[in-house]
């Protein structure tokens, strides 16, 4: 997590973390001593949840998590990311996310109502059949205006608008579902790190997530037979 922490923060200038901590052993709050994730302590929040929580919520953890982010910490913000910690944003041109956002901030007009989330595609790859939709490199993940929070909609990828606003992704085209095609990623791209190894990923499904839901050894030879294409995008960024 270092890494994931240090980009965000210094390369992309996101400068608080809401860690919705779902039953880690030890919670992860624990590593938080003489630096080790990297960035300043004050600039982390991690609230800690049980197995009674987990077993509560079932399927719909994620989105408890989401709407208890929002409850608890939206006031204090003009945005909130709900993103995992093995998505990194990545930057395409030379504008900051504040950049990037701030015309929708402005846009909050009553017969528009627009501007809610700003989502991302999460993958690099655009062959997919025509009729399938929200299978791989077509996922979004959101930036919500906590103002206008209203539970998610579909997944945990997309959430329901107030104020009759709707959801639109970086060129301001409406969006209707929690996948895209094709991807738009001309300003802000989020790479979804969902497999490095497979001695991780058995880390991973000894884990579970935070829907108490597991990925298989198929899903695995999915993606590690996919065709490879070469990805420099996050080169540009130290870490």
């Amino acid at each position: 997590m270092p890494e994931w922490f240090i980009h965000h923060y210094y390369n992309i200038g996101i400068k608080h973390f809401y860690i919705m901590d779902d039953v880690s052993h030890p919670p992860l709050s624990t590593y938080d001593i003489d630096g080790y994730y990297g960035i300043p302590s004050s600039a982390i929040t991690f609230t800690w949840f049980n197995e009674g929580e987990r077993a509560a919520h079932g399927g719909m953890m994620q989105e408890f998590l989401n709407d208890e982010c929002n409850r608890r910490w939206g006031q204090y913000h003009d945005w909130i990311a709900y993103f995992d910690v093995d998505e990194y944003v990545g930057l395409l041109t030379e504008e900051s996310l504040q950049d990037v956002l701030q015309p929708f901030l402005e846009d909050p007009g009553p017969s528009v109502r627009r501007a809610f989330t700003e989502c991302m595609s999460d993958r690099k790859h655009d062959n997919v059949p025509e009729d399938e939709y929200g299978v791989d490199n077509e996922h979004i993940k959101s930036m919500v205006k906590p103002s206008l929070y209203n539970k998610n909609r579909d997944s945990p990828h997309d959430f329901n608008t107030l104020n009759g606003s709707v959801t639109v992704i970086e060129n301001g085209d409406v969006l209707e579902h929690w996948w895209h095609r094709p991807p738009v990623r001309d300003r802000v791209v989020l790479h979804h790190y969902i497999v490095k190894s497979e001695e991780e990923y058995s880390e991973k499904q000894a884990r579970g997530n935070q829907g108490g839901t597991y990925r298989t050894w198929e899903y695995w030879n999915h993606i590690n037979d996919g065709p490879n294409e070469k990805c420099e995008d996050m080169l540009r960024w130290e870490i």
